[in-house]
């Protein structure tokens, strides 16, 4: 099968959201006859070995975060993407975005552009004043590319609101693939042995980098309410400065500590085999959020989550869990203490009835199809079919 360029520009390859979808979807391109090329621009690269282990050429410019690109960086861009032979651009996320815009001037052919929205903007003012310059050209730019792809429907009205040219918009959700998470007890029992918690507690987890969009002023309060009611609660907390090693968190943390209940894990690469571990997982973002993987992740594992209801979180977390409002922690303690009242065989059953909707509304295949069909639609005449 000929192969189907399309190279793929993206601010990072740290653990968020948007750059672990980016590993997750290439594997799924390849049968489609696409093959994937990927310019990072700099910053964490946590994710790059698992690209090259797939067989994915990675580009790293070495950009320093929150900085404008120098006259070096665009010079290693060009070096970059000089011999390839690209059919399609793919911007992720804003800076990705614009990057992938000025990629289309150094390849090789004429390749279409297309960029991808993975944030949510509920305050322009909230965001970095480098991220609100990037915002503001990328809505000036915006009839440019030949299609925007919005993650969430949310992200695609405040954008439209933002004067995101609306015309070529295209709505492709996010998706997991299920079969990598296995919930159940053996899976839970497992997962509590690793943590050091009994059987009969109830754990609340939380999976997010600290961050203020992540608000964990919000979740360590609501913490401290839950735990004050519930003698048999602990709450686990993993991402990137969630650690008594660093300083910041350990203070903002200190008033939920009780008894040992409260534990912080730090960055970890083994979610996926912790998350069987929770009765409930909670995510206290107060902006931000677009469409969060982390929720995908945590109801393929059969686990109930407590949200709050940013970005298209209600949408997918529908009836199996609960959407409460931001920087309310009364509600989310509230929303997870009716979360973990429910009796294990019935939230076993609803931690089922989670796991189906996520296999059958956000596969990562599906959305793999979706991007297939999308490439061929925006190529350029003489562009390789897609199978």
């Amino acid at each position: 099968m000929a192969a189907f360029t399309v190279l793929h520009v993206i601010s990072s390859l740290g653990t968020g959201g948007a750059e672990k979808m980016l590993v997750r979807l290439l594997p799924r391109l390849a049968p489609h006859g696409i093959r994937s090329v990927v310019v990072a621009l700099g910053g964490d690269q946590t994710l790059q070995r698992e690209l090259r282990e797939q067989g994915v050429q990675v580009f790293d410019l070495g950009m320093t975060p929150g900085r404008l690109p120098t006259p070096a960086v665009i010079a290693r861009l060009r070096r970059a993407v000089a011999g390839i032979r690209a059919d399609v651009i793919h911007g992720w996320m804003y800076h990705g975005n614009l990057a992938a815009s000025l990629a289309r001037l150094f390849v090789t052919g004429s390749p279409a552009v297309i960029w991808a929205i993975h944030q949510t903007v509920y305050d322009l003012g909230r965001e970095k004043q480098l991220t609100r310059a990037v915002i503001r050209a990328c809505a000036a730019l915006s009839r440019a590319p030949q299609a925007i792809v919005y993650v969430s429907n949310v992200s695609r009205q405040q954008h439209r609101e933002l004067g995101f040219h609306d015309a070529r918009a295209v709505d492709i959700a996010n998706g997991i693939d299920v079969a990598e998470y296995v919930g159940g007890a053996a899976a839970r029992a497992a997962a509590r042995a690793q943590l050091g918690v009994p059987h009969d507690c109830r754990l609340v987890g939380h999976v997010a980098r600290l961050h203020p969009m992540k608000d964990h002023t919000t979740l360590l309060a609501a913490a401290e309410i839950l735990l004050a009611r519930l003698g048999d609660c602990r709450f686990a907390v993993a991402g990137e400065g969630l650690s008594d090693s660093n300083p910041a968190f350990a203070e903002l943390a200190r008033r939920a500590r009780a008894d040992g209940r409260f534990l912080a894990l730090g960055p970890r690469s083994d979610i996926a085999r912790l998350m069987p571990a929770f009765d409930a997982l909670c995510l206290s973002s107060a902006w931000g959020e677009a469409f969060p993987v982390v929720l995908l992740e945590a109801m393929s594992s059969g686990v109930l989550c407590a949200a709050t209801d940013v970005g298209d979180c209600a949408r997918i977390i529908g009836d199996t869990g609960a959407t409460v409002a931001p920087r309310d922690p009364a509600a989310l303690a509230a929303a997870l203490e009716q979360l973990l009242a429910i009796d294990p065989a019935a939230r076993a059953e609803r931690g089922a009835r989670a796991r189906a909707r996520i296999a059958d509304n956000f596969s990562i295949d599906a959305v793999a199809r979706a991007y297939a069909r999308l490439y061929a639609d925006v190529a350029p005449a003489g562009a390789h079919a897609v199978a």
